[in-house]
């Protein structure tokens, strides 16, 4: 490992027996030369000249490893220090990113047809689309460093096209998902402006910042083969810069009064920024467009005075769709695999508890209208728990606690449960049993 006074060495040459340090090993398979490498260590080792003689040095190779351990919303101020970072952050650590990185489409909300026909749980599966990295894309033979490629590609989840089959089939200009389709297409204009369409996923991030809401050609989606290719540095740039931004801000509003909540304020007061932005006030839509934007609701606890009408109040009801999604898609992000199998297994108990519920109310209506010749009983279903959202994240804590609380005494009742479904199942086949069935007995009782 290089110092100040002895600094690192590197030889292109295959028959040096020098071993080269695990920390550099890895640049020379991504494509770095030597000349590259030296470059690179020694704009870092410039960036920690001072002249306080007591601050310790850390050798460049070490600096340049612990870019891989930074939080994704905290690594862009790192471009800053110098160029060595900058060229290292905008190459190896971006490419670090792309097997991490989760495109996620959203084909709209739930009242909108035809998804309005769809079941909870269908809309559950069936509302976002996931696509994960499989390859770059290289003109010709590839040359280079691996981050060199200008295009990258993700392959959308089999199961939604499974799902999309059952519902309707990909028939683009025959299906009745032509909307759903076209909507993720980003070449098509959106319905209003600001609409959620397409969010990146990065380990415990979220955000759309990464395809404008204009038609771009640095976003192209073949339905046919599943796949999606994306100008994939510009791409992760993007959501960078927007995740930096969202973090300074929840950090600068932390003591605020807030509209909706610490986190959604924030979040929708980035993205109000980033909408506000390209648009032009001399032009005669975009002035529309601002208005639109400037009558949305005041957030951190402002009084609001104007709302905007027909058709510029839609741009409220996207943010609003928009915000709802983009905040649990970073509430799922933010928690652990062991909380969100948690989660999962809760919604699967309560489904298996209702369920258990709504067998035994039937098995009572029945036993009632043998005895007492009523179909049914108001007093049982006065009880009945209510439909909850099939998605346990999008569940309050107050709802997931009371949920656990009734799974808790739920589960510690089972037997007793059992002893009564069997009292009622043998209850009811006395009674259907016909009052002479015996009569041709011969039996001296």
């Amino acid at each position: 490992m290089g110092t100040p006074k002895r600094p690192t060495v590197l030889d292109d040459d295959d028959d040096n027996e020098t071993p080269r340090p695990k920390t550099l090993a890895r640049h020379f398979d991504l494509g770095f030369d030597a000349n590259d490498i030296l470059a690179l260590l020694s704009a870092i080792e410039a960036s920690q000249a001072c002249s306080s003689p007591q601050l310790s040095h850390i050798p460049a190779e070490v600096l340049l490893n612990i870019l891989d351990y930074i939080p994704v919303a905290y690594i862009l101020p790192f471009r800053l220090v110098c160029r060595g970072f900058r060229d290292a952050i905008d190459t190896r650590v971006l490419y670090s990113y792309l097997p991490r990185t989760r495109l996620i489409g959203y084909v709209g909300p739930k009242y909108k047809h035809p998804l309005s026909q769809l079941s909870p749980r269908e809309y559950q599966a069936f509302h976002l689309v996931s696509a994960d990295f499989e390859r770059l894309s290289y003109d010709g033979i590839q040359k280079g460093a691996k981050w060199d490629a200008t295009y990258a590609f993700f392959r959308i989840e089999e199961r939604w096209f499974e799902l999309l089959e059952e519902l309707g089939g990909l028939r683009v200009g025959t299906s009745k998902w032509d909307g759903q389709l076209c909507r993720l297409d980003l070449d098509e204009a959106p319905e209003h402006y600001g609409t959620l369409r397409w969010a990146v996923r990065l380990d415990q991030a979220v955000n759309d910042a990464a395809f404008p809401n204009l038609p771009s050609a640095s976003f192209e989606i073949d339905f046919g083969n599943g796949m999606i290719r994306v100008l994939w540095k510009r791409m992760l740039l993007r959501f960078l810069t927007e995740e930096y931004a969202i973090r300074m801000k929840l950090e600068e509003k932390q003591h605020s009064q807030y509209t909706f909540s610490h986190h959604e304020d924030c979040l929708r007061a980035v993205r109000r920024d980033r909408l506000r932005r390209p648009l032009n006030p001399d032009d005669k839509d975009d002035r529309m467009l601002i208005w639109g934007l400037k009558c949305l609701r005041p957030l951190f606890g402002q009084r609001r005075y104007d709302r905007a009408s027909s058709p510029w109040d839609g741009i409220e009801d996207a943010e609003d769709d928009a915000a709802k999604v983009l905040l649990l898609l970073r509430k799922e992000a933010a928690m652990s695999p062991k909380e969100c199998e948690y989660l999962q297994q809760l919604a699967k108990n309560r489904d298996a508890m209702v369920k258990q519920m709504s067998e035994n109310q039937d098995l009572f209506n029945k036993w009632q209208s043998k005895l007492y010749s009523f179909p049914r009983s108001p007093y049982w279903e006065s009880g009945f728990p209510t439909e909850l959202d099939p998605n346990p994240l999008a569940w309050s804590d107050e709802t997931r606690a009371a949920e656990e609380e009734r799974l808790g005494r739920w589960a510690s009742q089972q037997k007793t449960v059992e002893q009564f479904t069997k009292l009622l199942q043998g209850s009811i086949g006395l009674m259907e049993v016909p009052v002479d069935a015996f009569d041709d007995i011969d039996s001296d009782i």
